[in-house]
């Protein structure tokens, strides 16, 4: 079975994705979402809310299309102040080709982390760049992990597919990190290790040019 994520994770965000893993993971169904629809506001489902949302041309139509970043519309607090674990999702919605609305491409239920299980550093942001969707998570205290992952329409499959990501695990304290840099197009991986801040040792290699589809990925999974 093809991995979906390839993490070395720190122990925060370890025992937040376990917390998740251990209870019902509210993910948001494909049904759940219009499949078509003249506004943006259309394609969130009841009980949902828009956190954020990304526009730009996903598949060089010349038209704006849109990557929405849904979380679930709870209170971010319990009543004791606590932060309450909500559930998020990644929408990607294109502009029809008569530029009458949009149509819905993808849900991305399992690409996002949900607002407890990144540790004190919990925080994501989606954004296109240049025709492609770029996702950046951070997660940890002490010990953090940033993932950047990037996601371009291909045609031939006629999804969105996952064509590279950077992970950079640090350590805040004395400046250890290791960046992995993974090109799903080019089958190239760069790994660099720094030890204190320090210059750092670069390591190539080749990787299969497996790119994966966005409704593929599963951030809870690890390895």
């Amino acid at each position: 079975m093809q991995k979906k994520l390839l993490l070395t994770l720190c122990f925060c965000w370890i025992f937040g994705l376990a917390q998740a893993q251990d209870e019902d993971i509210r993910a948001l169904s494909w049904d759940d979402v219009a499949k078509e629809g003249m506004n943006i506001g259309d394609f969130v489902p009841e009980g949902w809310t828009l956190e954020e949302q990304a526009t730009g041309d996903l598949n060089k139509d010349g038209r704006i299309d849109a990557a929405l970043q849904l979380v679930e519309d709870l209170t971010a607090e319990d009543e004791n102040g606590a932060p309450t674990t909500r559930y998020r999702a990644l929408v990607i919605i294109f502009r029809k080709k008569n530029g009458n609305g949009f149509e819905l491409i993808t849900v991305g239920n399992y690409v996002l982390q949900c607002t407890t299980c990144g540790g004190m550093l919990t925080s994501v942001k989606t954004e296109i760049k240049n025709g492609v969707v770029v996702v950046d998570q951070l997660m940890g205290s002490r010990e953090a992990t940033n993932l950047t992952q990037r996601f371009r329409w291909e045609a031939l499959f006629k999804r969105m597919m996952l064509i590279g990501e950077d992970r950079v695990d640090y350590d805040r304290a004395n400046g250890d990190s290791k960046k992995v840099s993974k090109n799903l197009l080019t089958g190239n991986q760069v790994t660099e290790t720094s030890k204190g801040g320090k210059k750092p040792t670069i390591v190539r290699k080749k990787i299969p040019k497996n790119m994966i589809p966005m409704d593929e990925i599963n951030i809870y999974e690890g390895e």
